[in-house]
């Protein structure tokens, strides 16, 4: 079992992946922190489950680079290329954001949701609201997971 974080906030990241650590039983963690490096690891690697930020810099941010176009729907894109492309692992969005886009084409964090279940069946599984100060993001991490990883006892 392989999983894979596509996540830029270093707080968030640590977060997940001390969280999926004591909890969960996989062979391998890789982590990802931007769309195109994440879009990269799917394409040429099987992974079981991929955990999506919805909102992510194209390029990975290095001293020299700046992350090129910051993507409001990152997130959901990578999962347009995965159906695309027909790679079948699990995804879900854990997201810090309750409202995405600006103006008229601005959605909730649940509209956003609802349009993934419709676009992304068989391949998204759901959204995890992150706050970095409530673990109520861990107990729909569970909900959302146990079907598919071995929980830790």
């Amino acid at each position: 079992m392989k999983i894979l974080i596509v996540e830029d906030d270093e707080i968030k990241l640590d977060k997940l992946v001390n969280f999926l650590t004591n909890t969960f039983v996989f062979e391998e963690l890789v982590v990802r922190r931007a769309w195109k490096a994440g879009l990269r690891e799917i394409i040429d690697n099987n992974f079981s489950i991929i955990i999506l930020d919805m909102s992510l810099p194209t390029f990975e941010i290095k001293s020299s680079e700046d992350g090129g176009i910051f993507n409001s729907f990152g997130g959901e894109e990578i999962l347009f290329e995965m159906k695309r492309k027909r790679i079948d692992s699990k995804a879900l969005i854990v997201t810090q954001f309750e409202n995405f886009g600006e103006g008229q084409k601005s959605i909730s964090l649940e509209q956003l949701n609802q349009r993934l279940k419709k676009n992304f069946p068989g391949i998204y599984i759901g959204t995890v609201f992150f706050s970095a100060s409530d673990s109520g993001w861990e107990i729909r991490m569970i909900e959302l997971l146990k079907s598919f990883v071995e929980v830790k006892i």
